[in-house]
């Protein structure tokens, strides 16, 4: 995709991180299967769930069966290498975390 990558959640669910590339911004998200459409927060986090370093909003819609979040861009560009976690939130809601790696 020439604009951006694209991150899929679903990586978490069998044990492996989410790989974020810190130069190259995110720019279209997967949502877990059963999302509903809706304004959500994304954000990375320090694994001890300070403040996010990075996070930004998007409308999700559901094409085809999937949920998808796009245009909302994460930029990590500032954001050091290392272990994170990925926090989705349908506003008004709680987050749910996901492991990720920022390269």
């Amino acid at each position: 995709m020439a604009e951006g990558r694209r991150v899929s959640l679903g990586c978490s669910y069998c044990g492996v991180p989410c790989r974020f590339a810190a130069l190259r911004p995110a720019r279209l998200a997967y949502l877990p299967e059963g999302s509903r459409a809706g304004t959500y927060e994304l954000a990375m986090f320090r694994e001890d769930l300070g403040k996010p370093v990075a996070s930004t909003t998007g409308q999700a819609t559901v094409i085809e069966g999937m949920t998808v979040v796009k245009s909302a861009t994460l930029n990590l560009s500032r954001t050091p290498p290392g272990n994170y976690l990925f926090g989705i939130r349908l506003q008004g809601t709680e987050w749910s975390y996901y492991r990720a790696v920022v390269q």
